[in-house]
C-alpha cells in the first residue's frame, strides 16, 4: 500500500530519514539541492537547502569569434546523513562531487535555506576530491566519507576514505581520523558502510568498502584512531563489480555482513 507520494520535480539520487523526528525524511537531487519532507503534509517540501553551481566554462560560439558561458550545471548529492540533534531536527551531512559539506541547520517556518554549506574535509591530500559515498553509525558516533582522487605525481587513481567522530554534547563533532587510501581506478559508483556490533561488553565498529582493482571487499577497524586492516573477503569473479556493502548486528555477540555486486548478493557471518 502506497503511504504517501513525494513530488520532487528533480532527477532524485539519494535519500535519508531524519534521525530525530520519523516524520522527517530527506531527498537529494541530481542539481545539488537537498529537500526536506514532511510525511505528515507530503504535498511540498518543508524546506530546501539549494547547493552552489559546480564552475561554468567559456566556449568558443561555433561561428564567429564571440565567446559563451556554458553552465555545467550542478552536482548530485552523491549520499545525506542525518546527524542526531535537537527536536526540530539534528544537522545534515551531504556528499557530492565538490566534497563532504555540513548544511545549514533548518529553522522553523523557514521554507528556504540560502546559507552557506560548510566543508567538512579538507583538500590537502589533494588538489580535488569528489566525495561518493557517506554513511554514519550512531552506536559508536563515527561518520565514514569515501573520496575519489588523483595522485598529482603518479596520476593514478586512488580512494580516500576518512573517518569522523561525532561529539554532538561537545560541539567537536568533525574530529578527523587517520585516512585510509586505496588505490584502485574506481570507475563505479560503488557504496561504503560503517557499521557496529556488540561482542560481549565490547562494541566493535567496522568500515567495509569494495576495492575495485582488486574484486575484494575489505574491512578496517573503526574503533580509536587505528586505520588497521582486518579482513579480506577474495571470493568475487573476475567479471563481478562490487557496487554496495553493509553491515549489522545480528544475535547477541556477532555481526552480518552483506556485499552486493552486479551480479550477486553474499552473506558473511562475522564473529
Amino acid at each position: 500500500m502506497l503511504a504517501a507520494l513525494l513530488k520532487v520535480n528533480a532527477p532524485c539520487w539519494s535519500c535519508a530519514w531524519d534521525a530525530v523526528d520519523p516524520n522527517l525524511c530527506y531527498i537529494g537531487t541530481t542539481c545539488s539541492r537537498v529537500l526536506a519532507f514532511d510525511l505528515r503534509r507530503a504535498d511540498a517540501p518543508v524546506h530546501t537547502w539549494d547547493g552552489p553551481r559546480d564552475c561554468a566554462m567559456g566556449l568558443d560560439a561555433v561561428a564567429g569569434s564571440s565567446r559563451k558561458q556554458v553552465a555545467l550545471g550542478y552536482s548530485p548529492i552523491h549520499g545525506i546523513v542525518a546527524l542526531p540533534g535537537s527536536k526540530h531536527g539534528g544537522r545534515l551531512l551531504v556528499a557530492n562531487s565538490n566534497g563532504l559539506f555540513a548544511l545549514p541547520s533548518r529553522l522553523e517556518q523557514e521554507p528556504h535555506c540560502s546559507g552557506s554549506w560548510t566543508p567538512v574535509a579538507s583538500t590537502s591530500g589533494s588538489s580535488s576530491r569528489s566525495c561518493y559515498s557517506l554513511s554514519y553509525d550512531a552506536q559508536v558516533d563515527c561518520v565514514a566519507a569515501s573520496f575519489r582522487s588523483q595522485d598529482p605525481v603518479t596520476r593514478m587513481a586512488a580512494t580516500e576514505h576518512e573517518l569522523y567522530d561525532v561529539d554532538l554534547d561537545s560541539g567537536n563533532w568533525q574530529r578527523r581520523r587517520p585516512c585510509i587510501s586505496v588505490v584502485s581506478p574506481q570507475t563505479k559508483m560503488a557504496h561504503t558502510a560503517v557499521f557496529s556490533y556488540e561482542t560481549g561488553s565490547h562494541r566493535q565498529g567496522l568500515f567495509a568498502a569494495g576495492v575495485e582493482a582488486t574484486r575484494m571487499v575489505k574491512l578496517w577497524d573503526a574503533n580509536g584512531d587505528g586505520d588497521g586492516e582486518m579482513l579480506a573477503l577474495s571470493d568475487a569473479a573476475a567479471f563481478e563489480d562490487i557496487v554496495d556493502v553493509s553491515g549489522w548486528q545480528w544475535g547477541h555477540d556477532h555481526a552480518m555482513f552483506a556485499s552486493l555486486s552486479n551480479t550477486t548478493a553474499r552473506l558473511y557471518d562475522i564473529r
